[in-house]
């Protein structure tokens, strides 16, 4: 596979150990549960970020990566919309701290092109990806990834996404999922 990765994406992976990407990916799973599109969003980050590495010449290197948002939308076909950080070993402790407590971030968006994929700084995507973001932690409360199904809206407890419809479904499913 071929991984092209503009010049402004590796600088910013270069200089500061880290880079926010956002990506969108068909989503063949069956299921529509967050466990299962969140399973499905953490391979392909792993898939990307390991080939953008290796395009940048630093195949080997230890990274960790952060999901933030994983959305599920039903355009012509499901898709997953993913945002992640990435951290190379010897990030700046205070940069990750800071990159993990903040919605607004440069954002390099990389898609598939033919047999391959691209990467790119999308300055206009910072604002609405960081809109999104905001918005989405506002709700949930919960750990991250923040979780969407635009086909079906998340329903929250305590500012906590409830995954099963059914416990919201009665009076005391609603007590039960509160606890």
């Amino acid at each position: 596979m071929d991984f092209r990765c503009a010049p402004d994406s590796r600088a910013a992976i270069e200089k500061d150990l880290t880079v926010r990407c956002l990506t969108s990916v068909d989503y063949d799973g069956a299921s529509r549960h967050s466990r299962d599109a969140i399973s499905a969003a953490g391979t392909c980050v792993e898939h990307f970020t390991a080939a953008m590495l290796k395009a940048i010449g630093k195949d080997g290197t230890e990274f960790e990566t952060q999901l933030n948002v994983v959305r599920l939308a039903s355009l012509r076909k499901p898709e997953l919309f993913i945002l992640w950080e990435v951290f190379l070993a010897g990030c700046n402790v205070d940069l990750r701290s800071e990159v993990t407590s903040s919605t607004t971030r440069p954002v390099h968006e990389m898609r598939n092109r033919g047999d391959g994929i691209i990467m790119f700084r999308a300055k206009q995507l910072d604002q609405p990806v960081a809109a999104i973001y905001a918005g989405m932690g506002e709700f949930d409360k919960g750990p991250k990834p923040l979780f969407a199904d635009e086909e079906h809206p998340p329903f929250y407890v305590d500012d906590r996404q409830v995954e099963d419809d059914t416990a919201a479904a009665t009076t005391q499913g609603l007590i039960d999922a509160k606890g």
